[in-house]
């Protein structure tokens, strides 16, 4: 096959499932930011790259393009961050799409709710796991290292944790890698406190193969559930009690990881895997 793909500059982790594709027993060829007639899909990879998306896909209106959804919340519409990206016409282009890639079940709902696309499917996205460095400990401190977003529950982690006299840590992945990976292997555990959330944030992830417990949201649009299961503990989405209650238990009463365990279940978010599982639908589109 012969991809053309639509990705922002590297380093980005998407380039990771390049080697994986390339070394498939097929024969492939993979067009960065490029596209020709002869192609047999294009895919781009995030609303951050759609002008690039519709340059090509008008470049080569005839080569079948899918488009990956990373997310879509309400407060998009509600309560828009300053440049916030184009939805409206983001939407328009994912219709045109021969599919809509989704990291989770909570993304295909909202594809549908606002845009009403019915051909979606998910492909989970990959994890940048890493190893640790030294002895993993626990420093005593919770991790939220969610990205600011105008989410209704975007400030119960640091209420919570100021009313509880627990110390925390909000990284938002703007420590550069390395201070980043250290924050992660020393909590005690890991937060995603918001109601609406793709995956409930890599970060989850990351350090659950490390040891390190799992509290997110029960919300219906919250993605983490998708990767975790009963891996993971839940606060009711519409209780901030709640959500106190269950860091308070779970920052007094420690959970116990099995690492073995945990390395075992995380390998299904490898860039390996995430690789089979595109290089796996294509096949299935083009047949």
């Amino acid at each position: 096959m012969k991809i053309a793909v639509a990705l922002p500059d590297p380093p980005n982790f998407l380039y990771d499932l390049h080697p994986y594709i390339l070394g498939d027993e097929d024969n492939h060829t993979i067009l960065v930011d490029e596209i020709t007639d002869d192609c047999d899909f294009l895919i781009g990879w995030s609303v951050t790259q759609m002008d690039k998306i519709e340059k090509l896909h008008k470049q080569c209106p005839n080569v079948p393009m899918i488009n990956y959804n990373w997310d879509i919340y309400k407060w998009v519409w509600t309560t828009p961050r300053d440049g916030e990206y184009d939805y409206k016409r983001y939407g328009e282009l994912l219709k045109e799409s021969l599919e809509v890639w989704c990291p989770s079940e909570s993304v295909v709902k909202r594809n549908k709710e606002y845009f009403g696309i019915e051909k979606n499917h998910i492909i989970k996205t990959s994890a940048q796991l890493f190893d640790p460095k030294g002895v993993i400990k626990d420093r005593r401190y919770i991790l939220n290292a969610m990205r600011d977003m105008p989410d209704k529950t975007l400030h119960w982690f640091k209420k919570a944790c100021e009313e509880l006299d627990i110390p925390y840590q909000e990284t938002n992945k703007r420590l550069g890698w390395e201070a980043y990976k250290e924050v992660v292997q020393n909590c005690s555990f890991v937060v995603c406190p918001m109601y609406e959330a793709s995956t409930g944030g890599l970060t989850l992830i990351e350090a659950y193969r490390l040891g390190k417990p799992v509290l997110m949201s029960d919300s219906y649009y919250q993605g983490g559930q998708d990767y975790f299961g009963d891996r993971a503990e839940y606060f009711k989405h519409d209780s901030y009690e709640d959500f106190k209650a269950k860091v308070k238990d779970m920052w007094e009463n420690p959970r116990k990881v099995d690492i073995e365990d945990a390395i075992l279940f995380t390998d299904q978010y490898t860039s390996k895997v995430m690789a089979e599982s595109v290089l796996n639908r294509l096949k299935e589109l083009k047949k």
